[in-house]
């Protein structure tokens, strides 16, 4: 009940709405036979994006540092397909492309999402593990600007708007509000759409 009261509160704000559905969204796309795809959250700092892929991973785990539950793009690719490879049903985030030690990384993994899998390796490493993912990225540029793949535009949806508006302090009050609420209500919303959709799915 907490967290729902909290993320009421999102109405106003389209783009974290719809990151928000990313994460209900995951868990459906084997069972509606579609493949993985990326939505990129670009926009100038301090508008909200980091916030968003906080309120999105609140659905399924503590999003705070402690939880573990959001990667950056400073991982190494191998890094970032193991992160892949842990999620089946399951939305993935990458923050800040800033930091990304390589832009070919950024080109690599959005090609690489929609397959639903990894590269081939060796060394016993079990790389092409499938995964069934929505990748949420953030960054400042976005992220069809590290891309030169034909088609990439297709695999990825990329929303330029500032997630929390440009309405100066409200914007800041309701970005800080919903960081206050899921730090203390997580992890509880995921379940509760699992358990629904299992019922259904019996039905």
């Amino acid at each position: 009940d907490g967290w729902k009261l909290a993320i009421r509160r999102l109405q106003a704000y389209p783009v974290v709405v719809i990151a928000l559905a990313a994460s209900f969204g995951a868990p459906l796309l084997p069972i509606l036979n579609v493949h993985s795809f990326t939505i990129d959250i670009s926009g100038r700092s301090s508008r909200g994006k980091s916030t968003t892929v906080q309120i999105t991973m609140s659905v399924w785990a503590d999003p705070s540092p402690l939880g573990h539950a959001i990667g950056t793009w400073k991982s190494g690719l191998i890094m970032i397909e193991k992160r892949l490879n842990l999620v089946r049903g399951l939305p993935t985030v990458l923050d800040e492309t800033r930091v990304v030690k390589d832009p070919g990384i950024v080109d690599q993994v959005l090609y690489q999402v929609p397959m639903n899998q990894g590269t081939a390796r060796g060394g016993g490493y079990p790389s092409e593990l499938p995964w069934h993912t929505i990748l949420l990225s953030t960054g400042e540029q976005p992220a069809l600007s590290f891309t030169s793949h034909e088609g990439a535009a297709a695999r990825i949806l990329s929303l330029r708007r500032p997630p929390f508006g440009t309405a100066g302090q409200a914007s800041a009050d309701d970005a800080t509000s919903l960081t206050e609420a899921i730090g203390e209500h997580h992890g509880v919303a995921g379940p509760a759409f699992i358990g629904k959709l299992q019922q259904l799915l019996a039905e």
